[in-house]
C-alpha cells in the first residue's frame, strides 16, 4: 500500500465527507471513493460505513486511522533523517520525471558532460513518485525537477515567488496518443492517423504538477478542423481527469504522460491507447529551481548550461 493512500484515507476521516475530502486534496469524489474502496479491497475489511446520512468509520475504520497515522508521521520522520544525512554540499539531487524515454537520453549525457567537466559535483536523481514537484522543490527532497512542458505556478503563491523555470535543452520529438472509447467511430481505425481525427472533439488535460501544452496540441491538429475542450483543473492524480472525459471526445497524450499514468487507465475498461500514426510533438526540457536554493551543485550546474 502506498503511503500517499494511507493520506487520503486519513483526510477522509478528517472530514468525514468524500466531497470535501476530495476537494482538500485537489481530486474528484468518484475518484477518491474508488481509491478508499481499493485500499479496503486490499486489507480485506470496510472502514467506511457508506449507508447512513453521514460517513462514519467501522470499528476497523477508526484501528486503521492510528495504524495509518502512526507510519506516515513515522515515514516522515525517516525520510528527513534520511534526507539530512545523505545530502553534500557537492551534490545535485534532481527529480525527473517517468516516460519520455529519447529525452531522459539526452537529459543523461547532459548531466554526464556535466559531471565529466570538472565541476567535481556528483548527480543523484530521484523521482518522487506521486508527489506534485512544488512538495519536492519545498520539501527539500531534490534541488531541481526536470520537466518536458512549460509550468505554471501563479496560482500557488507559496511557490510563484520563489520558483525559477530555464530551458536547458530543445526539441525532443515524442509519440502522440489517443485514448478512445471503444464506441467511437475511429475505435476500429488501423491504423490510426492524424488526418483521421478530422473534426473530432479533443481533451486536454492539465495537471498540477506538469502543466502540459495543450497548446501546442492545438496548432499540431487546427489543420485538421478539431475542436477543444480543455480539462484544466489542477488534479493530484491523473485519474480525475480521466473521469470528466465524455464518451465522444478523444484524449491526446503523449508518451510521458502515458508512462507516468499507466495504472490511471486499468479502471477505465471500454477505452484504449492508440498510437497516432505519423504526428510526433516537438518538445523541450525546462529545469525547475527555487531562487533561493543556495546549493553550490545547483549553481554550478545552471552556470554549465548556460554555456
Amino acid at each position: 500500500m502506498k503511503i500517499e493512500s494511507m493520506r487520503e484515507y486519513i483526510t477522509l476521516c478528517e472530514y468525514l465527507s468524500f466531497t470535501s475530502a476530495a476537494k482538500k486534496l485537489y481530486t474528484t469524489q468518484p475518484s477518491l471513493s474508488y481509491r478508499i474502496a481499493g485500499i479496503e479491497k486490499e486489507i480485506g475489511v470496510q472502514l467506511v460505513d457508506r449507508g447512513g446520512s453521514a460517513l462514519t468509520l467501522t470499528p476497523a475504520g477508526k484501528v486503521f486511522l492510528g495504524e495509518a497515522q502512526k507510519l506516515v508521521k513515522d515515514y516522515d520522520t525517516a525520510l528527513e533523517k534520511c534526507r539530512r544525512a545523505s545530502r553534500k554540499r557537492d551534490e545535485l539531487v534532481m527529480e525527473r520525471p517517468v516516460g519520455f524515454p529519447k529525452a531522459a537520453q539526452q537529459l543523461d549525457s547532459l548531466v554526464s558532460s556535466f559531471v565529466r567537466s570538472g565541476s567535481n559535483v556528483g548527480v543523484r536523481f530521484t523521482c518522487s513518485d506521486g508527489m506534485l514537484l512544488r512538495d519536492v522543490l519545498l520539501d527539500g527532497i531534490a534541488d531541481c525537477g526536470v520537466v518536458y512542458a512549460p509550468c505554471d505556478f501563479s496560482d500557488d503563491p507559496e511557490l510563484a515567488e520563489r520558483v525559477e523555470i530555464r530551458q536547458i535543452q530543445r526539441g525532443f520529438d515524442v509519440e502522440l496518443y489517443a485514448w478512445i472509447h471503444d464506441k467511437h467511430p475511429l475505435a476500429s481505425k488501423d491504423p490510426l492517423r492524424a488526418e483521421d481525427l478530422d473534426g473530432s472533439l479533443l481533451a486536454i488535460q492539465s495537471d498540477a504538477r506538469y502543466r502540459i501544452g495543450w497548446n501546442c496540441f492545438e496548432s499540431l491538429f487546427s489543420q485538421y478542423g478539431v475542436t477543444f475542450d480543455f480539462h484544466g483543473k489542477p488534479a493530484k492524480d491523473a485519474i480525475d481527469f480521466l473521469w470528466e472525459v465524455e464518451d465522444d471526445e478523444i484524449v491526446i497524450t503523449d508518451v510521458g504522460w502515458r508512462d507516468m499514468y499507466s495504472s490511471s487507465f486499468e479502471p477505465f475498461q471500454n477505452r484504449s491507447l492508440r498510437l497516432i500514426e505519423g504526428q510526433n510533438l516537438s518538445i523541450d526540457a525546462f529545469l525547475v529551481f527555487l531562487r533561493d536554493n543556495a546549493n553550490p551543485a545547483l549553481r554550478a550546474f545552471l552556470e554549465f548550461t548556460d554555456h
